[in-house]
């Protein structure tokens, strides 16, 4: 004989009294919510995917966030004209973090050397050690967090205007 027992508005039938089936999050969300209610839900998210987006202040949705505010409007043009210096620092930060490791495991390992338009060249020891005498790449400085993530960069290729400088 089976057992009936009321559990957060879910019948739940037992086949006998020591075993008990716990609701899912599946059915207490379906008895809660309805089956209207679910595709009301569906429905409403599928309109915050396809409304237009303002990301950066680019996108067809900045007009009409902005709406008359002339704060909003000129906020997005900041944001908007440095979008390509964000993206690439996004670019070789993630480059350095994710590389780093793979060129120090390798053999024989090698380090990140940064070149002055953001992108790096992978030297054994020997060569930083050549560069840095020769006076051809410098020491950058060991700083922390994700704001001073140049300084994290220990070695850079002195070129260009760094070179004049020297």
């Amino acid at each position: 004989p089976g057992v009936a027992m009321r559990l957060a508005g879910l019948f739940v039938v037992c086949a006998s009294s020591t075993a008990l089936r716990l609701p899912t999050r599946r059915d207490i969300l379906a008895s809660s919510l309805g089956g209207a209610s679910l595709a009301t839900t569906q429905a409403a998210l599928g309109a915050v995917i396809s409304a237009p987006f303002c990301e950066q202040g680019q996108g067809a949705g900045c007009d009409e966030l902005a709406g008359d505010s002339r704060l909003l409007r000129e906020l997005q043009e900041k944001s908007s004209a440095k979008r390509e210096e964000r993206d690439r620092a996004s670019l070789e930060r993630y480059n350095f973090n994710n590389f780093s490791d793979y060129f120090a495991a390798g053999f024989p390992p090698r380090r990140l050397v940064r070149h002055a338009d953001g992108t790096f060249e992978a030297l054994t020891d020997a060569e930083i050690d050549a560069g840095l005498k020769a006076g051809k790449i410098g020491r950058g400085s060991f700083g922390t967090g994700w704001t001073n993530y140049a300084g994290r960069n220990p070695f850079y290729f002195i070129e260009g205007d760094d070179a004049a400088a020297t």
